[in-house]
């Protein structure tokens, strides 16, 4: 594996954090399929100390007679292209280009307010003077002791625009840069009264070191909008969580596409490349969410070690597949991506601690993703 491969995995490994918020959900069409495809929500205690209730997520439209896997690649940037796209008529006032052919080359544009915008092979990003601040302040990880991301849900929305508009400008950007965002997003209003606490109290608990000096106060000019994107592939969303392990170069880095927008425009964006899918392998019925779920409740009773698992989404995704012996191909497989908390112990309070897990059926199989 070369330099830039393993970059890429280590910083995706470092970054994967599981996704909140709500993403809309829909019944999907009538199927001749077998297994109930109707419903929504599954809640079952196969055994003792595995607990189900879990939301079925699986967007309308999707034809479960007829899903297919498909080859795919990760979609390429023209770094000119995205800088026109995101920056418009602003012209950036410095220009370079870093890294090399091991490590990856990225084009980086800085702006005359001190944004700077990145893009290259590991994808698209955005990055202000704010963003240090907004990590003390915004925490969207399950797994992190400082979440808090439904805070800033249910919020109104801010005066200088509504959601359903910075939305509609961020798809218009993307789609200039070659991108067809799904419809679907998630979005949380961040109000500088609500980050001012948050970023106090994560302060506070953090030691030194591991912050800045100073926690700078937040401002109106700071409020705006956190918006998760989502690209699909025949209505079906590609996944955000990291599939595969690094020592056998089967890891595919995943994650939640973000935007962050203010007034003043994008703040913030965290956007790899997504996955385009080129020819059809197969195409043929899927298996239901609860047939996909049997093979998880067999798993567990083939444990030894059977810690508590609370299974609470299952959800239909594409799963990219790394191709054997090309790092830039992968298989794009439909499966059910099943998210559980498992316990791991006790946290200092004497309190159960978990860390979230995923599992992946193929949805044509039955056979787990690893």
């Amino acid at each position: 594996m070369n330099k830039r491969h393993m970059a890429l995995m280590t910083g995706c490994l470092l970054l994967t954090m599981t996704t909140a918020g709500c993403m809309r959900k829909a019944p999907p069409v009538p199927s001749s399929a077998p297994g109930d495809f109707k419903q929504t929500h599954i809640q079952q205690q196969p055994h003792d100390t595995l607990t189900v209730d879990a939301d079925i997520v699986m967007e309308a439209n999707v034809n479960v007679d007829a899903v297919s896997t498909y080859t795919g690649a990760p979609v390429t940037f023209d770094a000119e292209t995205v800088m026109r796209a995101l920056l418009g008529d602003e012209q950036p006032v410095k220009t370079e280009t870093i890294g090399d052919a091991e490590t990856g080359i990225n084009t980086q544009y800085t702006t005359a307010d001190g944004r700077g915008l990145t893009v290259g092979e590991n994808g698209v990003f955005v990055f202000s003077s704010l963003v240090v601040y907004l990590e003390l302040a915004v925490h969207d990880s399950a797994s992190d002791p400082f979440y808090n991301i439904d805070v800033y849900a249910d919020k109104p929305p801010h005066s200088f625009a509504t959601p359903e508009i910075v939305f509609a400008q961020l798809k218009e950007s993307f789609a200039a840069m070659g991108v067809t965002l799904s419809d679907r997003y998630t979005c949380y209003t961040l109000d500088h009264q609500t980050m001012q606490q948050q970023a106090e109290h994560c302060f506070n608990e953090t030691p030194e070191g591991f912050r800045p000096e100073k926690l700078r106060p937040f401002t109106a000019d700071d409020d705006s909008y956190y918006i998760y994107l989502y690209t699909d592939i025949d209505n079906i969303p590609l996944t955000a969580i990291s599939h595969g392990t690094v020592d056998d170069y089967s890891f595919v880095p995943c994650e939640q596409p973000r935007a962050t927008v203010s007034a003043d425009g994008i703040v913030s964006l965290f956007f790899m490349p997504p996955y385009r899918q080129e020819s059809a392998l197969e195409t043929a019925p899927i298996i239901s969410a609860q047939a996909a779920l049997s093979k998880v409740v067999d798993k567990y009773n083939t444990l030894v070690d059977k810690r508590p698992w609370f299974v609470d989404k299952i959800r239909l995704e594409y799963v990219p597949q790394r191709v054997k012996g090309d790092l830039d191909k992968v298989t794009l497989v439909p499966a059910w991506v099943i998210t559980y908390r498992d316990e791991t112990g006790l946290d200092n309070d004497g309190e159960p601690s978990y860390n979230t897990e995923h599992i992946s059926i193929n949805a044509h199989t039955g056979a787990e993703l690893l």
